[in-house]
């Protein structure tokens, strides 16, 4: 990655579901009804709901939450962050897990086949881990390139006032 890099907390929190049957990667891309071909590698991978460890505008915290989850298999966090520009913490673990349903609703195509079954819905936390991703500055924007999405700068300096 460049040594320029930007590098901003997401929150990877691995769970098994109660209310409808999601306990892998690929049971999310079916039940989503994501426009994808389910590998057969996600059938034993444990399901991670992906959000900003940061605090940031509502419309904004689930649009990069149902981007990150969907397309989770094609990125990867750094292995060694030291000495690097690290975004800080703002929104905790807590928070990341209690917008789980919304980031479910979100990123299910056919909403009229899980949107009924979110009151009934619950999620037992396997796992939690703290992942930094590389973003680079390009003045007005944070660019996330193995992801190619952005986040505009003044939509993270309102987030740090939250």
């Amino acid at each position: 990655q460049e040594k320029d890099a930007v590098y901003l907390p997401f929150w990877r929190t691995s769970a098994v579901t109660d209310g409808i049957e999601i306990s892998s990667f690929a049971d999310f891309i079916r039940i989503t009804n994501q426009p994808r071909v389910v590998g057969k590698e996600w059938e034993g991978e444990p399901m991670s709901f992906w959000s900003p460890a940061f605090k940031i505008r509502p419309k904004v915290f689930l649009h990069l939450s149902r981007q990150f989850t969907i397309t989770q298999k094609l990125f990867q966090g750094e292995k060694e962050i030291q000495n690097k520009k690290l975004y800080p913490v703002t929104l905790p673990h807590t928070e990341a897990t209690q917008a789980m349903k919304m980031i479910l609703a979100s990123s299910t195509f056919n909403k009229k086949d899980v949107l009924p079954l979110l009151p009934r819905i619950s999620f037992k936390i396997l796992d939690s881990t703290l992942v930094y991703l590389p973003f680079t500055d390009t003045g007005h924007e944070m660019f996330q390139q193995q992801m190619r999405i952005s986040i505009n700068k003044n939509t993270l300096d309102f987030g740090r006032r939250l």
